[in-house]
């Protein structure tokens, strides 16, 4: 590959990986509190035997989630294999069809 290509497709997939990141880590958490809270009925009486099941009864007793800033060199190079997976197939497919018509 030539060099302005390579940056440009280097660039796209930062991006494409960025922008995926961002959706994960912000607008889903972000969407599923609006459900969450939507549906939420406070309920006092049941309050302590919802706690305790919480702790005592779920598998590890909590969950556990990935830290964005310590996970974020492995999300960008995921992000730029996934970029670079679907560049490959869609060039692959496009000269597939080429060869077909041709």
């Amino acid at each position: 590959m030539e060099g302005p290509r390579l940056i440009r497709h280097l660039t796209r997939a930062i991006i494409f990986s960025v922008s995926v990141n961002l959706l994960y880590y912000f607008l889903l958490p972000i969407l599923t509190g609006l459900f969450l809270t939507h549906f939420y009925v406070p309920d006092i009486t049941d309050a302590y035997e919802e706690v305790n099941y919480l702790q005592n009864e779920v598998a590890f007793g909590v969950i556990i989630r990935p830290d964005f800033e310590t996970n974020i060199l492995f999300h960008l190079l995921v992000g730029i294999g996934i970029y670079g997976l679907l560049f490959t197939a869609i060039r692959l497919f496009k000269k597939f069809k080429s060869s077909k018509v041709g």
